[in-house]
């Protein structure tokens, strides 16, 4: 991981009105617990994950799974899917776990509903190069702004992830695309505008939308979610990266207190 990203020490919170930026480093946890993060570009964090998992023995199948309703509250793999995985000798697995982030495979098939938070925000970032950075080398900063907040993330060799999170509607007066959004967003914070004075954007701007959705069920028989399969939050400080490793973790937990499948109890523990 230290290979391809960037270590931040800590997170800086820049609100336009404050006499002075609150600036936080991990120094400050020291003993309890780690003294950084990394910064980690994502695609290449994801084929690390995947070839860890290569050499402790999974066994990747290159389709895109699909599932069907079986019985009451019940899931099944599809037939292509089952077929697609000789390693099933056409046996159904015990256990489906859903990791397929918004997409919501599972719940989407169940027809699950879902709770969702009362702000409809939406978000619009890319990649730069050429940002000035007044902070620590990996620091990131959280910036208000008069609709909504932006990031600032620095990657590694030199590259800065840039994103704001504003209303819907109010995104709507910016432009009439994303990336026009983005550089009128920027234009209107004057630190975000000093910051990428001489930035290239090296990437196309992407877009997020519905920060905030939980869903009414996280498990059933011989299936459960994880990560933002089963719900998300307001992305500040990167939270969708932790809430999938570490309810990952809990899950794996779960499965190796009852390698023969865990009880319902054991998964609302999870949950």
């Amino acid at each position: 991981v230290a290979a391809i990203s960037q270590i931040k020490p800590g997170v800086s919170f820049v609100h336009p009105m404050a006499e002075k930026d609150m600036d936080f480093t991990f120094e400050s946890v020291d003993g309890v617990l780690p003294t950084y993060a990394y910064n980690v570009p994502r695609p290449a964090f994801d084929q690390l994950l995947a070839d860890r998992a290569a050499e402790l023995g999974v066994v990747k199948i290159k389709h895109r799974a699909t599932v069907e309703p079986n019985g009451a509250d019940g899931l099944r793999l599809s037939a292509a899917s089952l077929a697609a995985a000789p390693n099933l000798e056409g046996r159904q697995p015990d256990w489906l776990i859903d990791a397929t982030g918004r997409h919501r495979l599972f719940a989407r098939t169940l027809k699950i509903g879902a709770a969702e938070g009362p702000r409809k925000d939406i978000a619009y970032f890319a990649h730069y190069d050429g940002c000035r950075h007044p902070k620590a080398a990996g620091q990131a900063i959280i910036t208000r702004l008069e609709v909504g907040w932006s990031w600032r993330i620095p990657l590694a060799n030199g590259r800065m992830s840039i994103g704001v999170v504003i209303d819907r509607k109010v995104a709507q007066t910016l432009g009439d695309n994303p990336e026009k959004r983005l550089e009128a967003a920027i234009k209107r914070e004057p630190r975000l505008q000093e910051a990428t004075e001489n930035a290239i954007r090296v990437t196309a701007v992407k877009t997020y939308t519905n920060y905030q959705l939980v869903s009414e069920r996280g498990h059933g028989p011989g299936w459960v979610q994880v990560g933002d399969a089963y719900g998300f939050v307001d992305p500040m400080l990167s939270p969708g990266l932790f809430l999938a490793m570490e309810s990952a973790k809990l899950l794996a937990d779960v499965f190796i207190k009852h390698p023969h499948g865990p009880p319902d109890k054991a998964l609302q523990g999870y949950i």
